[in-house]
């Protein structure tokens, strides 16, 4: 078989543009004009010190034009121009540096830890001047309450240096960049970014400076890694887990955080030059593979850790580059959480459970409203957590934030468009995909567009469990924001949604809250024109969220395709909130604790509420699963009750899992084995002359590879079991010239489905008899999916 065959797509990712050259080029035109306009910018407002850069612009466009003939000696004059665009920051005192860090420090114009230490002076004096009554203190930061002033200091701890301190710490910040060759964009993972850094400098302190003192050289370490790979002074702020957002406002201005137990507060850091957030934006900008510049002044995106970053820069921003970064939460607020904040009480999320399953027989459509930083995101993931785990869910989300206990779930995510002007995917185009998925539920984090007719379309077609986010300050304003420009959805489509949750934040008795201020449910009216009753609203006598009397249409719809009274409708309410009152009691944490019980649940409701009402249940974690290393999962034997077997496969009923388990009989192979199995893939890929897409019979071609890959076992792999030589022939071919896994599972005509959701979790599938069924495959990584 010709080796070209299965090297197609290695060569077509390793091909390269012509017009390399040219691109080099108009990226160093631009960054010549992004610091003229800035140097310009910052003469005409004034206030900034001017700084020396030397270029010549029409030099470089001639060179441009002359590169089409001599494309190699125009790139190295090119090369020479970038050293005199340099040539002003050399002549402040720059020193020659060597290894990766050195070159990305000379190109990437970062910040150097001596200059901030001007920086740090401004800070330690400025908090003297704060005193005030001491809300929280650590070992990090004080949060101060200044007399005659409502909104808190947040106080970042910096370090004393002497002036023989700060020598000391210059020097081995240009001994670690001259010699640690490690490339901190090619670490995607902030803490193991930092980790790695960390670890590289202090042994540099240890080896070469054994006379600083031990109890200092974990600090100088820190303030080196953070000016080198961090982000300088915010760096404290972001490793504190109780703040929310951090948020730059412009030079000479104090930067903002947001607690989650003291809210706005007041920091003691300022930036005073326009350069020093420069280099803190771009450095994010090029964690995440994105530019900001005078052409592309807005950044919005998501880092990768998962929190969510957004930067402005002059022209945009008139008082200096802006940046806001709102924190990825690990452990996401669960019901519980929000329960213990007085979001919602225990009786209004009994009944949200109900509407949010169903019943089984008809989930809600609803929408999240409300405004900005009220809640509406933490909101949607807590009542994800009522979604059942044998739904399929799809989610879209212009950055990705939802944090869903759920195994059949595929997250797909925007993209903006390229320097070019190209290359995007919105969310209505990816909207218009997932409906080709067949999901069971869709999940979009904000609708705000065109996207907005294909969600309200899909429910009119009968597409139920779709929830969202929307802005607006009101139910009925949320409807009028649908019906209007640029979402334009028509007023006769709008009923097919169920609900309206409002999410508010309220200034309340002193402090900052978030509450749900009403949910209204949507009905049509005699014209099928949309009309909200308010069913439950927040009364702010007794901060309680309360039902107003109006009844629910949706209940009742419930009852009557599930065949029950609506007296059993209220009951099983009365049911899950007892779960729920038991969860909030015993102060259940995380959000796999609080999956755990809800799942168990849905398997058996019966069992779980006689252990709730002597409270025998107690938390329990189970133990992370280690994960294997192997492309093929064996098959292991499952307890439970089987509902069909035969000589490929068996389904089962497992008393832990609503779904059926599809479980295909896979040989099970030891390390060994699966070392030669990809050995013998390589080996035959080279060694058989043949082309698959010369045959119209594909079976032919798996008969004739079947043959040749036994040969090559006999020949090279003698020590294999004969019991094992033709199990995995077939899994060679499989890879070779079929579908991996799935042609285990193409084979079965009783499946309507296959469903790859991700790399590392399970293949579902639709069975025409039992259902949506997990299977025991999976893809462990992209490339074995692709």
């Amino acid at each position: 078989m010709p080796i070209e065959f299965f090297d197609k797509k290695k060569k077509e990712s390793n091909s390269r543009s012509e017009n390399d050259s040219d691109d080099a080029i108009d990226e160093l035109i631009s960054k010549i004009k992004t610091k003229k306009s800035a140097d310009i910018l910052r003469g005409e407002q004034g206030g900034h010190k001017k700084k020396s850069i030397k270029f010549d612009l029409k030099k470089v466009s001639a060179m441009k034009k002359k590169v089409d003939s001599e494309p190699t000696s125009s790139l190295g004059e090119l090369k020479n121009t970038e050293a005199v665009e340099r040539q002003g920051e050399e002549e402040r005192g720059g020193s020659q540096m060597g290894g990766i860090l050195g070159s990305i420090y000379k190109e990437k114009s970062m910040s150097r830890t001596s200059d901030h230490f001007g920086t740090f002076d401004r800070i330690k004096s400025l908090s003297e001047e704060i005193v005030g009554e001491v809300l929280k203190e650590t070992e990090r930061y004080r949060i101060v309450r200044k007399t005659g002033e409502k909104l808190p200091y947040y106080i970042i701890f910096l370090p004393d240096l002497s002036d023989e301190d700060r020598e000391k710490i210059n020097a081995i910040e240009q001994r670690a960049i001259a010699e640690i060759n490690i490339d901190p964009d090619n670490i995607s993972s902030r803490t193991k970014r930092w980790d790695t850094f960390m670890k590289e400098v202090t042994a540099l302190i240890d080896l070469h400076y054994s006379e600083i003192p031990k109890n200092k050289r974990y600090a100088f370490a820190e303030l080196i890694v953070q000016n080198m790979v961090g982000y300088g002074l915010l760096e404290p702020m972001l490793n504190d887990d109780n703040l929310e957002e951090v948020m730059v406002i412009g030079t000479g201005k104090s930067v903002y955080v947001y607690h989650r137990t003291y809210g706005m507060c007041r920091t003691n850091v300022i930036f005073e030059d326009e350069e020093e957030i420069m280099n803190i934006i771009n450095r994010i900008a090029r964690s995440i593979a994105r530019r900001v510049d005078l052409t592309s002044p807005l950044l919005d995106a998501r880092l990768p850790d998962g929190s969510r970053v957004n930067a402005t820069i002059p022209p945009v921003s008139i008082d200096g580059p802006s940046l806001t970064i709102r924190k990825f939460k690990v452990d996401p607020l669960t019901i519980v959480d929000i329960m213990n904040f007085g979001t919602m009480t225990p009786e209004l999320l009994g009944f949200l459970w109900f509407v949010v399953e169903g019943y089984g027989v008809k989930p809600a459509n609803f929408l999240v409203s409300g405004g900005t930083s009220s809640g509406k995101t933490t909101t949607l993931n807590c009542l994800g957590s009522f979604i059942p785990r044998v739904d399929r869910v799809i989610s879209i989300e212009d950055t990705a934030e939802l944090q869903l206990p759920l195994e059949h779930w595929i997250r797909l995510e925007t993209r903006p468009t390229n320097v070019e002007g190209r290359g995007e995917i919105s969310m209505e185009i990816l909207l218009k995909n997932v409906l080709r998925m067949r999901p069971d539920r869709i999940i979009v984090g904000e609708v705000r567009g065109k996207e907005a007719m294909t969600l309200l379309a899909a429910m009119n077609t009968g597409q139920n469990g779709c929830l969202g986010t929307v802005h607006a300050n009101t139910a009925k304003e949320t409807i009028t924001r649908l019906n209007s420009e640029p979402m334009s959805v028509p007023e006769i489509m709008i009923p097919s949604l169920d609900f309206i949750f409002m999410q508010n934040r309220f200034s309340y008795m002193g402090k900052t809250v978030r509450r749900i201020s009403e949910i209204a449910e949507v009905i049509a009216n005699e014209d099928n024109m949309p009309k909200v009753n308010i069913i439950y609203e927040w009364d702010p006598k007794d901060d309680k969220v309360k039902p107003t009397g109006t009844p629910c249409v949706l209940l009742r719809k419930i009852a009557e395709l599930r065949g029950v009274s609506f007296e059993g409708v209220e009951a099983e309410i009365e049911r899950r909130v007892k779960v729920i009152n038991y969860m909030k009691e015993n102060n259940v944490k995380g959000l796999k604790n609080v999956d755990r019980i809800i799942n168990e649940y849905y398997i058996n409701p019966d069992e779980l509420l006689m252990e709730i009402e002597g409270y025998p249940l107690k938390q329990k974690v189970k133990p992370a699963l280690k994960r294997t290393t192997y492309t093929l999962m064996s098959e292991k034997e499952e307890e439970g009750e089987i509902l069909y077997k035969d000589d490929e496969k068996k389904i089962v009923k497992v008393k832990t899992l609503k779904n059926p388990k599809y479980v295909v009989r896979i040989p099970p192979l030891r390390k060994r084995e699966m070392k030669i199995m990809r050995e013998l893939e390589n080996l035959a890929i080279k060694e058989v002359e043949i082309d698959p897409d010369n045959f119209e019979d594909k079976e032919e071609v798996r008969r004739i590879l079947f043959r040749k890959v036994v040969e090559i076992i006999e020949r090279r792999f003698s020590e294999l079991p004969f019991s094992k030589r033709k199990d995995i022939a077939r899994l060679v071919v499989n890879n070779m010239v079929g579908y991996g896994l799935l042609d285990f599972l193409l084979d079965d005509e009783q499946l309507e489905e296959i469903m790859v959701i991700g790399t590392g979790k399970p293949i579902y599938v639709i069975h025409s008899n039992y259902g949506s069924c997990i299977t025991n495959l999976k893809f462990e990584t992209d490339e074995d999916a692709i």
